[in-house]
């Protein structure tokens, strides 16, 4: 081929079939951390009698309700605020509710530790 001829047409087209594989797959497994992710974050991740309700809310409530518990209006509700009867609130902490994941695997004490924590910032 002489220095004034073009490339063929289909020239270069495997290179981007590969790196279109690529971006696909990185796409992919990115995809499969952040579910791996979002699926494994709520577990417990602490010792028995590691974390008092403050631990247990820094840990796994402040970032979504916030530190002050006000959460974000529209978002995340203001524990502070809430209306439901502590058999509901525990209930919505084990079992999760709309957006907010379940905490079925706590230790049984920490539980009465998260709300005990919460009803002494009401005061």
């Amino acid at each position: 081929m002489s220095d004034q001829e073009s490339p063929p047409a289909n020239s270069g087209g495997f290179g981007k079939k590969v790196a279109l594989i690529g971006v696909v797959l990185l796409l992919l497994v990115g995809i499969g951390l952040i579910g791996h992710h979002h699926a494994t974050r709520n577990k417990r991740s602490h010792e028995k009698g590691e974390l008092n309700g403050e631990g247990l809310y820094a840990r796994y409530c402040m970032r979504c309700h916030q530190a002050d518990a006000h959460g974000v209006a529209g978002r995340y509700p203001d524990l502070l605020a809430s209306k439901l009867s502590e058999e509901e609130s525990l209930a919505s902490i084990k079992t999760g509710k709309a957006a907010m994941p379940a905490f079925g695997d706590w230790f049984p004490e920490d539980y009465g530790l998260l709300q005990t924590y919460l009803q002494s910032l009401k005061k």
